[in-house]
């Protein structure tokens, strides 16, 4: 019984800090990966408006409101494409 317990203590010793330290890096890992798929998506964005895709580049923006709601960008590319795609089919402004 004491080689269970002794384990036992060796465990709780040692699973905290490792559990914290992991924690720690996926969230900075998270938190990358979040401003990198911000950027392709602001990328892929501006290359549809550059094409004249201004149905593309709705669907872009409709997507990345939903990915990124907190982003003032991403509602300022939904103004953008919504305002361009309005113009673009002669529609009156109002």
């Amino acid at each position: 019984m004491r080689y269970r317990l002794r384990t036992l203590l060796i465990l709780l010793a040692v699973l905290p800090p490792l559990l914290w330290f992991g924690w720690t890096k996926y969230e900075a890992w998270r938190e990358r990966r979040g401003e990198e798929q911000l950027g392709r998506l602001i990328d892929r964005f501006n290359r549809e408006l550059d094409n004249g895709d201004y149905e593309g580049a709705m669907v872009t923006a409709e997507h990345t409101t939903r990915e990124f709601p907190a982003e003032p960008l991403a509602e300022f590319m939904l103004q953008k494409a919504q305002f361009i795609r309005s113009v673009s089919r002669g529609e009156e402004r109002g």
